[in-house]
């Protein structure tokens, strides 16, 4: 059922408060389950990678794939000849 977009007639008004009626009624209603879920938690991940031949985080040998989600800062490139201490 659809709420009429123009209101021209009594007939369209009469639909237009029984959309509403059934909208609010709908909004309302719950059910067990409703009343019983609950969000735990909310967690991210982090996983890292190592040696990721020609992957570079930068230039023009980025593996195509993973160029949006470096640029998006998901993915971060550390260069362990320069990072020793995160090996």
């Amino acid at each position: 059922m659809r709420a009429p977009t123009t209101i021209r007639t009594h007939l369209d008004l009469a639909e237009y408060k029984r959309f509403i009626r059934n909208h609010i009624i709908q909004m309302q209603e719950k059910t067990i389950m409703d009343t019983k879920e609950k969000i735990i938690g909310i967690f991210s991940i982090m996983i890292q990678v190592f040696r990721l031949p020609h992957a570079g985080a930068g230039g023009g040998r980025t593996i195509p794939s993973l160029k949006k989600h470096i640029m998006r800062r998901e993915i971060r490139y550390i260069d362990p000849e320069k990072n020793n201490q995160n090996l």
